[in-house]
């Protein structure tokens, strides 16, 4: 895991997972500063280092703007899911990678 703090306060973290990008998160405050391309490249870092020569991560239909920041930071989308949440919501599950030369 990678925390991002400014002034003692976190203002996101990510936790790679094997190959995922898994837990990408930064606080609203935060974002559009640099914290999140520092965060994404740091958990690819670690998926690199661990051998992996692609990532991969999810990112929910309700969230386009992380779907942007992912699109812009090189990841393609590959596919979508549909998946019951609470309450039976039907979000759309959006997967993008981005592969690596090794």
């Amino acid at each position: 895991m990678t925390v991002a703090e400014r002034d003692g306060t976190i203002v996101g973290v990510v936790q790679p997972l094997d190959d995922e990008v898994n837990g990408l998160w930064v606080d609203p405050t935060a974002q559009r500063t640099g914290v999140g391309p520092v965060l994404l490249r740091s958990a690819e870092r670690q998926i690199t280092a661990a051998g992996y020569c692609r990532a991969w991560i999810t990112c929910s239909g309700f969230n386009p703007g992380a779907l942007r920041f992912y699109l812009r930071e090189g990841y393609r989308e590959t596919r979508r899911l549909n998946k019951e949440i609470a309450s039976g919501l039907l979000d759309e599950l959006i997967i993008l990678e981005r592969s690596f030369d090794n």
